[in-house]
């Protein structure tokens, strides 16, 4: 590992006295003169964690999209792209919830037994009920909250939140058994 190279893949400069940062314009640590890189500089894309010898497809798609980032993005680009994905995945989650709780509370409470029969009935409030807590437990997620992280940890990464995400959505979108049997029933034919 090369020393002069930051955790997120971008080269430092030489080391810097505070006075020489603070006559450019960058910022250096206190105390011990190492250098801190600002986020207004491009990515190092040669370093990546992949074997120099390695040329497998996959490695040269790496190296290729890593280079491509490189190019278009400085990290602090980069890190308000990722806030504001957090920010609009919270936003959807809300709406998730708050159409769910609608849904719940016009559907079951508010409409007669047979239009809530025809809606889908007991199962897709039950559905719902699922959808709000897993959509709760999401934007707890997003949050950062101390318990939620704690004790469901293992969708703090991005693949399972993006698949708890994924299943949000789908059970939300609960449609009722009814027309499914409609549909598959009248086939239609189309020969006569």
């Amino acid at each position: 590992l090369d020393s002069s190279l930051c955790s997120v893949g971008y080269r430092r400069d030489p080391v810097t006295t505070m006075a020489e940062a603070q006559h450019t314009g960058t910022s250096a640590s206190a105390g011990d003169g190492i250098a801190i890189s600002g986020l207004n500089e491009a990515l190092d894309t040669n370093y990546l964690d992949l074997q120099p010898e390695d040329q497998s497809l996959l490695a040269k798609a790496t190296r290729l999209i890593a280079g491509a980032v490189g190019k278009c993005f400085k990290p602090r680009q980069i890190l308000v792209i990722l806030r504001l994905l957090k920010a609009i995945t919270f936003c959807f989650l809300i709406l998730t919830i708050c159409a769910d709780i609608m849904y719940i509370v016009f559907v079951e409470f508010i409409a007669s037994n047979s239009i809530g029969e025809q809606l889908g009935g007991v199962r897709d409030t039950i559905i719902r009920v699922y959808g709000i807590a897993l959509a709760v437990l999401a934007v707890l997620i997003e949050l950062d909250v101390t318990a939620a992280v704690k004790y469901f940890s293992g969708l703090k990464s991005f693949i399972p939140r993006g698949l708890l995400l994924f299943f949000v959505a789908m059970i939300t979108c609960a449609h009722p058994l009814q027309r499914v049997a409609d549909q598959s029933g009248s086939g239609g034919d189309d020969d006569a």
